[in-house]
């Protein structure tokens, strides 16, 4: 079966697997062999797809989500995640790791928290949805986020003569690791908690999509929050940073640390893909680091 597949998709999963080229040239029938499999009777195509490929289909009328990944293992490590955020998430109705096939359920129209178009309603909602899933959690299903560290050093190796990659932020980047590895508490992570991934559904409200399923320190997910769907504003940024460390269930300084240290691993993940520095990052570093000095300086947001 002949399908479309975006460019960005074969870009990305050729670049990241070993057999990725194989995966993308029997895409097509392992997406015919799921629509007998299912007895599908229609289906479209979601857009933007950039390492798995989802579609809608549709099974005596009912809409559900087939997701095909070229990471069995990555796949597994979702459908684990998925069970412990229970009712945040989708239902899974079926899998096949060894053909990386997930069937979850449908959220429905779907639509992305980011139609809001206010950050302050849109940041609530997000709080109180990540505050029901970043619970204790030392369960060695999910991959620590220590991960991350390698990164750090591979971007201040590459990038050390780099004006725009101070010395100041690798600093906090390693003491935001160091901190960490000292702290024996650990918490679920959605490990990819943004604007695109929180949808609405008509019957169920808004939910989570798509998570990684990490463990580490809480304030990581909220980080990923202020690195996607970018405002590019402190005012805007100061809100989110402020939403969500009421009651300080989150602290607002690990956020601020965390933000750092994910845009300078995004900044590395892009040059490692494209040879080429993305500096958009840096627009995100630099307001939390203007806020991070304002915050030792006393100053309230």
């Amino acid at each position: 079966m002949k399908i479309i597949i975006p460019d960005l998709l074969k870009k990305n999963v050729i670049n990241s697997f070993p057999d990725g080229n194989i995966w993308i040239e029997n895409l097509g029938n392992l997406f015919e062999y799921c629509l007998k499999k299912y007895s599908a009777e229609s289906y479209t195509f979601y857009p933007g797809l950039s390492f798995n490929f989802v579609s809608k289909i549709y099974i005596k009328g009912i809409p559900y989500v087939l997701k095909l990944s070229p990471s069995s293992e990555e796949l597994k490590n979702e459908t684990e995640a998925i069970k412990f955020m229970s009712d945040e998430t989708a239902k899974i109705y079926d899998y096949e790791y060894s053909k990386g096939i997930l069937l979850e359920e449908c959220f429905e129209p779907g639509e992305k928290l980011d139609i809001l178009n206010n950050n302050a309603k849109e940041t609530e909602i997000a709080f109180k949805i990540l505050k029901k899933i970043n619970l204790k959690c030392d369960s060695e299903n999910f991959k620590d986020i220590i991960y991350f560290k390698k990164y750090i050093y591979l971007a201040e190796k590459e990038f050390s003569n780099d004006r725009y990659f101070r010395k100041e932020y690798f600093e906090i980047a390693k003491k935001c690791f160091c901190t960490y590895e000292k702290n024996t508490q650990k918490y679920f992570l959605h490990g990819d908690f943004h604007h695109y991934n929180i949808v609405y559904d008509k019957i169920k409200g808004w939910k989570v999509i798509d998570p990684k399923g990490y463990v580490g320190e809480k304030e990581f997910d909220v980080a990923a929050y202020l690195r996607n769907n970018t405002v590019d504003t402190e005012k805007n940024t100061e809100e989110r940073i402020k939403i969500f460390s009421l009651n300080n269930f989150y602290n607002a300084e690990k956020i601020i640390n965390w933000g750092i240290t994910q845009n300078i691993i995004s900044a590395y993940w892009s040059y490692e893909d494209s040879g080429q520095i993305d500096y958009k990052t840096f627009s995100v570093i630099d307001i939390l680091y203007g806020i991070l000095k304002r915050r030792n300086k006393n100053e309230r947001f």
